[in-house]
């Protein structure tokens, strides 16, 4: 259906049915960078999201009335990664060396996406929280089951009417409650241990906190310092929120590249010699992994030819009309044509064929251009979509 729309209104706009509401689909670099360009005030993904998503009753309508914890994915994180990346890399090894044990043959079967959750989970509440809570069975498993029911549960919300949304809801949101109250259970310690430790350091009792990195010392910190009433079952659901964030996409995108390498297995051979070679002589590091540039390209036509037909979910907030002279009026939810436009000829040559160097190519022909890494985006790669809330 978004192919057809995008066939005949290439440029320009064209709506769909979805189950709760219709959706306006967007083609053509100009209504992409207008969507780019636009401020909060007109285009909001976070309105966005609380629709799709029913966060009110999935995660806790304080999550997105004061989205905080958003803030601790763009500073801190972002500052202290390098120093988080020997755990990450070496809970990543722990991790396999768990899972993949080998049968006589050498061989075993696992189910791709199962694992790749959980390798990507154990990496994730390395940083976030920390050891031994990454490890723990119970509190991996209660952070695995509020993702998945997110997902499940605000596409059942979606199928009933706004009327019976609160009826619903209730159900929902009791059920995700417990799991919410087990995971405090499990966070509630680690809390307590932060609030000590600030106030040993407020009190000149301690040099530092030293923990700065750390998700749930910068909730703790931000809250009291900003003067926001603090819960710690609110803390606990933001936790799981970022967890929620940061987990589910990511290990899809691992389980393709799987499945896409043991389909073109001709990759498997340059790609690890290209690993070995850089890991030989640079170790691991983020600044060594930003030089794979075969193993970047092929993930990034992994997400090039694995994307879903609409992605850049935005919510018009006031009247706007775009530079072609297309208005929507306020309340109008909006995408991208995503796969047609990765799909697109005009755009990338044979572009229905798997090449897993494609973009290894424009780096040999271009130079070392950052826009050609997996985490660049542009008018024709629009994975995580675009602008400043581009994820």
């Amino acid at each position: 259906m978004i192919q057809e729309g995008y066939n005949k209104y290439y440029g320009s706009a064209f709506k769909i049915p979805t189950m709760s509401k219709w959706l306006v689909i967007v083609s053509g670099r100009e209504m992409v960078d207008d969507v780019r360009r636009a401020s909060d005030q007109y285009m909001s993904l976070d309105a966005t999201l609380v629709e799709i998503l029913r966060t009110d009753y999935t995660m806790g309508p304080s999550v997105f009335a004061d989205p905080y914890h958003i803030g601790f994915l763009r500073t801190p994180l972002t500052k202290h990664l390098a120093n988080h990346f020997a755990d990450a890399k070496n809970e990543i090894a722990r991790t396999v060396h768990e899972l993949f044990q080998m049968k006589n043959n050498g061989r075993v079967n696992l189910p791709a996406h199962e694992i790749a959750m959980k390798v990507i989970a154990r990496a994730s509440h390395r940083m976030f929280v920390g050891l031994p809570l990454c490890r723990n069975s119970e509190y991996l498993q209660l952070s695995e089951k509020f993702t998945i029911d997110v997902f499940v549960y605000s596409q059942i919300l979606n199928m009933f009417p706004e009327a019976l949304h609160p009826m619903v809801g209730w159900a929902i949101t009791s059920r995700v409650s417990k799991t919410v109250k087990r995971a405090k259970d499990r966070i509630h310690p680690l809390v307590e241990a932060c609030i000590e430790q600030k106030k040993d350091y407020d009190s000149g009792k301690a040099e530092s906190t030293n923990n700065s990195s750390n998700l749930i010392s910068w909730l703790v910190n931000e809250a009291q310092e900003s003067g926001r009433s603090f819960d710690i079952t609110d803390l606990t659901r933001r936790i799981l929120v970022i967890n929620f964030v940061s987990i589910g996409s990511t290990a899809a995108v691992l389980s393709d590249a799987l499945f896409n390498l043991a389909a073109h297995p001709q990759y498997a051979a340059p790609i690890r010699e290209e690993v070995e070679a850089i890991v030989e002589a640079e170790g691991w590091t983020r600044a060594s992994i930003a030089k794979m540039r075969k193993l970047d390209s092929f993930v990034r036509e992994t997400q090039r030819t694995g994307t879903g037909g609409a992605t850049g979910n935005r919510k018009i907030m006031k009247d706007f009309t775009f530079s072609n002279g297309i208005s929507l009026p306020s309340g109008t939810c909006i995408s991208f044509a995503t796969r047609p436009i990765h799909h697109d000829a005009n755009h990338y040559d044979s572009p229905t064929e798997f090449q897993g160097f494609r973009f290894f190519d424009t780096v040999t022909e271009e130079g070392d251009d950052p826009k050609n890494q997996v985490v660049s985006l542009g008018p024709d790669y629009l994975t995580f979509g675009t602008g400043r809330h581009a994820w």
